[in-house]
């Protein structure tokens, strides 16, 4: 299963870096495992290399879907913006488009895939920026070339001729097809491009079904590689070796003659068969002019759908014939506790306590006397309170009186007593004192206090 970032799977993030790295301005790359070759070159004019160029290997051992192959050549518009990052954006959307798709007819998958970078494109360059792309997929016994733009396939034969199998989306081409106008009347014109990757809407790729046929070879080619002429181009394929000299070759002459234009170009000598390798993952093999890249992807579709419905028994026969779920032991060793009655709604509760005066002496406080309040009611539990048992005579509170003898201090005599005292400590409660006076006044005393308030 591909894990999915922001939208973007882990294909198109991890292809999509791969081909933004800086690669060198004449390059040529040998892919044995394919049979093949590429090779780009800036030129010998424009400073920026806007081609791309790709081969890609998928298979894994327990798809159900056969392995397949692509490759491809995008040449980035450059009279538009960023050429090159929209070859690249066309390229990583390509790639993820069709390992999502594995399940889908082969013409359909492809043009899904084209679509999905065409939309990529337009979305983030509005018709500002584009281009074009020539392809081959091998799926099987399946061979399928497509193209958008200018860049062209061609069909090598054994004795060296290259016959053009693509329409180039030009004025040029589109008069040439309808063969009643004579392209040479648009010259100034011929060469204009009537759709790319990225124009919106209004894309209708061209496709081209090939037969699979043993040893046949094919060659992708963006216009600054088959400028050199047809019969220039010819010659150098017929002549050289292997495929890695033929495009070197060819990419040198597009120098010679000017290098006016970038020049890009594949050449796939025979057709490989992909096989499954001994992989349970997917494996995805990319090359590019930088070099190999391959990734381990988890794949959903790789598992086998599951058993047919009549391998299962009914469900509810099958639930029947499980086994019972043992029901745990209930411990007993923990005693039960008893059903909790129901509240009873919340009284405050009253208590009154007893204020009387207490004797004054402890030892005459009785023991026996309960002085706490006691409920009278606790079986029916409605807390009510009784007052505590009272004495049957109450006493009343009295003031404490106290008058003090203001008359002149005589000698101490320590056998008077000049302490007021308690007149009333029997009962208990504080009563009137009056100090104890001598028997025989003074003559020369004068009137007490008292004495003169008595009328």
């Amino acid at each position: 299963m591909l894990q999915d970032l922001n939208n973007k799977s882990f294909v198109s993030l991890r292809v999509g870096a791969w081909l933004r790295r800086v690669q060198r301005p004449n390059v040529t790359i040998d892919v044995p495992e394919l049979d093949a070759a590429f090779g780009t070159t800036t030129g010998e004019i424009r400073k920026e290399n806007q081609d791309r160029v790709i081969a890609a290997r998928f298979s894994d051992r327990a798809s159900i879907y056969p392995p397949f192959i692509l490759f491809a050549v995008c040449d980035g518009l450059g009279g538009m913006s960023d050429g090159g990052v929209c070859a690249e954006i066309a390229l990583t959307a390509l790639v993820d488009s069709l390992m999502r798709n594995r399940g889908v007819p082969t013409k359909e998958r492809v043009t899904i895939a084209l679509r999905a970078a065409n939309d990529e494109i337009f979305r983030r360059y509005h018709q500002r920026g584009g281009t074009t792309i020539a392809l081959l997929f091998v799926r099987g016994d399946e061979v399928l070339a497509a193209t958008v733009g200018d860049t062209r396939v061609y069909l090598l034969s054994e004795a060296g001729q290259a016959k053009q199998i693509s329409i180039d989306d030009t004025v040029a081409g589109e008069l040439g097809r309808l063969k009643k106008v004579d392209p040479k009347k648009f010259e100034p014109f011929a060469n204009e491009l009537a759709q790319y990757l990225g124009i919106g809407p209004e894309l209708d790729p061209r496709f081209y079904e090939l037969a699979a046929v043993k040893d046949a070879s094919y060659a992708i080619a963006s216009d600054g590689a088959y400028e050199i002429g047809s019969t220039c181009f010819e010659r150098a394929l017929a002549n050289a070796p292997k495929p890695q000299v033929a495009v070197s070759r060819i990419l040198q002459i597009s120098r010679w003659l000017g290098g006016r234009d970038n020049a890009s170009m594949v050449l796939v000598k025979n057709i490989p068969h992909p096989e499954r390798v001994d992989n349970s993952w997917g494996l995805l093999e990319i090359w590019t002019p930088t070099g190999k890249l391959e990734l381990t992807v988890p794949q959903e579709e790789r598992i086998p759908p599951l058993y047919p419905e009549k391998r299962f028994a009914p469900v509810q026969e099958y639930k029947s014939k499980s086994r019972k779920r043992k029901q745990p032991k209930k411990d007993t060793s923990k005693r039960e506790m008893p059903a909790q009655e129901p509240k009873r709604p919340h009284e405050p509760l009253q208590i009154e306590f007893d204020v009387s005066p207490r004797p004054k002496k402890e030892e005459e406080m009785s023991l026996d006397r309960d002085y706490s309040p006691k409920v009278i009611n606790a079986e029916s539990g409605s807390p009510k309170i009784i007052e505590p048992e009272q004495d049957e005579k109450k006493r009343e509170h009295q003031p404490l009186q106290i008058e003090l003898d203001v008359s002149p201090k005589e000698e101490t005599n320590p056998d008077k007593e000049h302490s007021p005292k308690t007149v009333n400590d029997e009962i208990g409660s504080p009563g009137t004192i009056e100090p104890e006076r001598n028997e025989k006044k003074r003559e020369d005393d004068g009137p007490s206090r008292s004495d003169l308030q008595d009328p």
